[in-house]
């Protein structure tokens, strides 16, 4: 066996394009501009997807310093338009599937079009083949990815889309072993573009330009990030669930009540103590916030449900039987369903029996009721096969309440078609602005502003001692500051857990440095964060064609948790000074030289 070709640095400017319709593939040259612009990730991603004649396709986007011996970077971003909301889409997982395209040699992957027959993307090196996959329809994501290891063997990462894509349902996901590129419905792009899983393999090993270096940094970082990650690493990230209802943070029954219980049977102590959970890591991470589990009631063996997951389809749902989340959560995975999506959409259903919009015809034979398990789990059956009420909610909750007409709407969670994530804005004011105007919608990943509510000290940010989550004043202007280093955390494919580990822009810029030789101020960081912000931004208003709007729910806009009742939301005083501090007018429109350029320097044009 020959010894692997080590690369120093992990910035190639190469990228792939892959034509499914002419089974065809292409190395292309990314400019060298672009990486110092907008790093890697979703960011590249954005730039290049909005550029003249690109909108349709798809992108898997290794962060920038995946592939190297930095602490959590294994995040890739795989981003199109949402088949669940129309606008710009974005999941972003951890996991050796980034890992392997770095390995190969690119930056990125552009794929094109849609196959006539159902394939296998096999990645190798600097070939492509567009492998048969039918004899792998129906079967689960774990069930395709055994199939596909046997085939291949193990040095390939797998990344897999279960019968939910394959059906459409609008929020589908993917899976990589334990990993999960959850929401936006990319699973969804994949079926429809007839991808049932791609598996990559690279014989290059990366390594920084400055070893030594980047050696001490860690060693130095390390003790840090350990004291600071015990909890997540003891109990994951459900870690927190009992903390976050008592503040008012844990949505319950579809975000309508402020308290729930059950709380602490469904808390990821409790699950560790009970189906003895054992650690595990994306690959290069210290906090190893992942937990496998045994539960012999269920004959299951494998990953404990996340805090985002016990939210959406435990109190949300006021379930606080563990087994029930366990199995809810291994049937999303295998389906291939965003848990966020497939809890919320479960709990609107609900509301709306309750209130007369849905019937016991709409749901039969499912018995439509609270708290229980039984409900969840043929729910999410129905969902998957789209079968009976699974039809509808398989659309997502917007667009199933535009359906059901009336009022449904009012019990819809969700901003810009994407289900709220679990964290209720009246409890982190600074919320209703990063969900009602983020790029996506509902997603918390954009901005993660209520860290600095939560009290982290956060000075490098510019927070020291974080914020009042009560308090309104500096809220517009520090979602603003947060969406920015959020994308700069996900074009670097860094977890953004390494936040309240206090591994903020110095130590980005330290990286940098030290892994390709680049020198990058916090303040030229941070730039390249609100270049691919706006670069999606853009991409909506002017490639989708959609028109400003700060969108949320009026459930979740008024009465701030633990603080009495407020007559008047928040909201719009945050978002003015939101505009403000961004320099862009009150309706919702940056200004015009932020606009990213129409040449596709791709296309020749």
């Amino acid at each position: 066996m020959q010894p692997r070709k080590i690369i120093k640095g992990s910035w190639f400017g190469r990228g792939l394009e892959i034509d499914l319709a002419g089974r065809a593939f292409r190395e292309f040259e990314i400019p060298a501009a672009w990486a110092r612009d907008y790093l890697g990730g979703t960011g590249l991603a954005a730039r290049l997807l909005y550029s003249e004649g690109n909108q349709q396709d798809l992108m898997i986007a290794p962060g920038l310093l995946v592939g190297l011996p930095i602490f959590t970077a294994s995040k890739t971003g795989i981003a199109a338009i949402s088949p669940l909301t129309q606008r710009w889409g974005e999941s972003n997982m951890g996991g050796e599937l980034g890992i392997q395209i770095k390995r190969a040699g690119f930056d990125l992957v552009w794929i094109r079009g849609k196959s006539e027959q159902w394939i296998t993307l096999k990645i190798t090196d600097d070939r492509v083949e567009f492998e048969p996959a039918k004899n792998l329809l129906g079967l689960t994501t774990s069930q395709t990815e055994s199939s596909l290891q046997r085939k291949f063997g193990r040095a390939y990462a797998l990344a897999t889309i279960g019968p939910a894509a394959e059906k459409d349902v609008r929020f589908a996901c993917i899976r990589s072993g334990d990993r999960t590129a959850g929401r936006c419905g990319m699973g969804t792009d994949w079926a429809r573009r007839k991808i049932k899983a791609i598996a990559v393999s690279g014989s290059r090993k990366l390594a920084p330009v400055d070893p030594e270096a980047i050696k001490s940094l860690q060693k130095e970082l390390l003790k840090k990030i350990r004291i600071k990650s015990e909890a997540q690493n003891k109990f994951g990230t459900a870690c927190g669930v009992v903390y976050r209802e008592g503040i008012g943070d844990l949505p319950v029954k579809n975000f309508a009540l402020r308290k729930f219980p059950g709380a602490d049977k469904i808390s990821g102590q409790a699950m560790v103590a009970r189906f003895h959970g054992k650690r595990r890591a994306c690959p290069h991470c210290p906090i190893a916030c992942a937990k496998q589990i045994t539960v012999p009631e269920l004959n299951y063996q494998g990953p404990m449900p996340e805090y985002e997951t016990v939210g959406s389809l435990g109190s949300l749902l006021l379930i606080d039987d563990p087994l029930a989340v366990i199995a809810g959560n291994r049937a999303c995975n295998e389906y291939g369903m965003d848990t966020i999506t497939a809890g919320a959409v479960a709990g609107f259903a609900l509301e709306c029996f309750e209130n007369g919009l849905l019937t016991e015809k709409d749901f039969h034979p499912i018995k439509p009721e609270w708290g229980s398990g039984k409900y969840l789990l043929e729910l999410l059956d129905a969902i998957a096969q789209r079968e009976g009420i699974g039809e509808l909610l398989a659309l997502g909750s917007r667009k199933a309440a535009l359906t059901i007409g009336r009022n449904a709407l009012d019990f819809a969670m969700q901003a810009h078609g994407l289900e709220l994530a679990m964290h209720d804005p009246r409890a982190f004011v600074s919320l209703m602005v990063s969900y009602s105007i983020g790029t996506r919608g509902g997603s918390h990943n954009e901005a993660m502003s209520y860290f600095v509510e939560q009290g982290f000290d956060m000075a490098e940010f510019g927070f020291p001692g974080g914020l009042d989550r009560h308090k309104i004043p500096g809220k517009g202007k520090m979602v603003a500051i947060m969406q920015d280093l959020s994308t700069v955390y996900d074009n670097l494919g860094v977890c953004k857990f390494m936040y309240p580990s206090d591994v903020g822009p110095t130590t980005l810029c330290q990286w940098l440095k030290f892994s390709l030789n680049w020198e990058m101020t916090r303040e030229e960081l941070a730039k390249c964060g609100e270049r691919s912000f706006l670069a999606k931004y853009w991409f909506n208003l002017d490639r989708l064609k959609l028109k400003p709007d700060a969108d949320l729910p009026a459930r979740v806009r008024y009465e701030i948790k633990d603080a009495g009742a407020d007559a008047a939301s928040p909201m719009q005083t945050m978002l003015k000074e939101y505009y403000e501090s961004r320099g862009w007018s009150q309706d919702g429109r940056p200004p015009e030289e932020s606009r990213p350029s129409d040449q596709n320097p791709f296309s020749g044009k």
